[in-house]
């Protein structure tokens, strides 16, 4: 009778959540939760660490192994062909360039000479037609006065 008391009571409290074993429990169980969730991060961080020293591991071995093809007498006259004919390319390429450049300077100034000449031109013929109607200015002129003359006369 004892033991089933003990067994109805111990069941009533495994229900209620602010008793100090379950508090204890729960205390626990955060702490392993906790934990569990710790030891994760911790493993993701390490898988990380181990791609990461395997890729640096693989181009330590790629930089080793072209060394030490750089180092063979025909892979060095093979580059060194390459770096002539990239120069000489580039060489052609900055030849080009300023070849180009000298024929926009000359349009320019062949454009430049052309509207100065025409400037040139409109001004004198304009300045001939400014004298031309001076000159009829006078002209008139002279003649107005020659005729009033001739009437005081």
């Amino acid at each position: 009778r004892r033991e089933h008391l003990k067994q109805l009571s111990d069941s009533r409290v495994a229900g209620w959540e602010d008793t100090l074993a379950a508090k204890r429990k729960a205390r626990l169980e955060w702490k392993y939760e906790k934990a569990k969730r710790e030891e994760q991060r911790q493993q993701a961080l390490d898988a990380e660490e181990v791609k990461m020293q395997e890729k640096e591991r693989i181009d330590r071995l790629q930089h080793a192994d072209s060394l030490i093809m750089e180092q063979t007498e025909k892979v060095r006259n093979f580059r060194s062909q390459q770096l002539l004919v990239e120069t000489l390319n580039e060489r052609d390429k900055q030849v080009l360039q300023k070849e180009e450049r000298r024929k926009k300077v000359t349009e320019e100034e062949k454009l430049w000479h052309r509207t100065v000449m025409n400037d040139i031109k409109n001004s004198e013929q304009k300045r001939k037609v400014d004298v031309a109607r001076e000159r009829q200015k006078s002209m008139e002129l002279a003649k107005d006065l020659s005729s009033q003359k001739q009437e005081r006369e």
